[in-house]
């Protein structure tokens, strides 16, 4: 599934720089970590959409594009179809609730465990851009 996807790709790497940089204090903040590494994952997928469509690749999730309406082959095909905006702003919400999570906690990270986070800090900024433009086409 996507967010086990995301916990051990992303999320992994950012507890990894957590314990190098505190190795005492990082496992008290792993759940942060999966948060932000699911919101950066998230984002980092959305934002390749035009790339992996060009190639006839679909990395939505199945149940997210079922219940949008759509399926892998529609979503690649063409503009993807009435479900592919719906699939793409689910997308962008589940992104959008683990961004939110992990800010929501972010107050308590200790200061020697911040920069492990600095993959995170653009997610915001290209979510919001995506919300304004077409992600399907591309975000500049």
């Amino acid at each position: 599934d996507l967010e086990g996807y995301c916990g051990e790709t992303a999320a992994a790497l950012i507890q990894l720089a957590a314990m190098v940089l505190d190795p005492v204090g990082a496992p008290r903040f792993a759940d942060l970590a999966g948060r932000a590494g699911c919101a950066q994952a998230m984002t980092g997928l959305l934002l390749l959409l035009p790339l992996h469509r060009r190639r006839g690749q679909c990395f939505v999730p199945a149940d997210i594009l079922a219940a949008a309406g759509s399926s892998p082959e529609e979503f690649i095909a063409g503009d993807g179809g009435p479900g592919a905006k719906r699939a793409v702003a689910a997308m962008m919400a589940l992104a959008r609730e683990h961004l939110s999570a992990f800010e929501q906690g972010a107050p308590t990270l200790p200061v020697s465990l911040r920069p492990a986070f600095l993959p995170l800090a653009l997610s915001r900024a290209y979510l919001g851009k995506m919300e304004n433009g077409s992600p399907l086409e591309g975000v500049a």
